[in-house]
This record gives structure tokens, C-alpha cells and sequence, in this order.
């Protein structure tokens, strides 16, 4: 179902040149039950902006997962009814809000 992604150009490499310096840096989460893959002009615009983006796939809460020995794991419908619960719907609002009022980032 992915493989036209094949096909998109990007200017995403494997193993790129590290450069010595200091950036600031963006860790993305890609939606409940989404793909991080399926962001990429979005975060092509902010990489292009000197941002460093740490990509995160959560394995078993989005369509697919592929790691490096090949494995893949897809979504699980047992791991979303534990982990996406009310309790941690209260965890996110409650940190949204603790977020929303405060005053400095320290």
C-alpha cells in the first residue's frame, strides 16, 4: 500500500554527513494510528529551517512499524484497548493543561 512512497522524491538520506554544531532539535509523533512516513513534506519544510527532527514510529499504535533486522509489527487492537484508555486521556489533558499555564520553559 506504501510502496508509491518509493517514488516520492525528498531530500532525505540514509547515514548523511554529520555536521558539529548545535541545532535545535524537534521530536515528531505521528497520530494515533498513522504512519510518520506519511509526513514527509512537512517535515522536509522544518528540516530545511535548520531543525534536526527525530522521527518516532509507536509500534503496535500505527499502521506499521519496520525494524532494522526486518522485522515488522503492525497495528494491535489488544495493546490499544490497555494503553489508550481513559487513564491515559486524563494523563494527556491533564499535561496539556499544566503545559497551556505555564510561564517559562524551566
Amino acid at each position: 500500500m506504501y510502496n508509491y512512497l518509493d517514488y516520492v522524491k525528498t531530500n532525505t538520506y540514509e547515514n548523511p554527513k554529520v555536521e558539529h554544531g548545535k541545532f535545535p532539535i524537534l521530536i515528531f509523533l505521528n497520530g494515533l494510528y498513522s504512519k510518520a512516513s506519511g509526513y514527509y513534506a512537512l517535515l522536509e519544510e522544518i528540516i530545511s529551517h535548520g531543525y534536526i527532527v527525530l522521527n518516532i514510529n509507536h509500534t503496535y499504535e500505527i499502521t506499521g512499524s519496520l525494524f532494522p533486522d526486518g522485522r515488522i509489527r503492525f497495528f494491535n487492537t489488544a495493546y490499544n484497548q490497555i494503553h489508550n484508555n481513559q487513564d491515559m486521556a486524563d494523563m494527556v489533558w491533564s499535561s496539556m493543561a499544566a503545559f497551556n499555564k505555564a510561564t517559562s520553559a524551566e
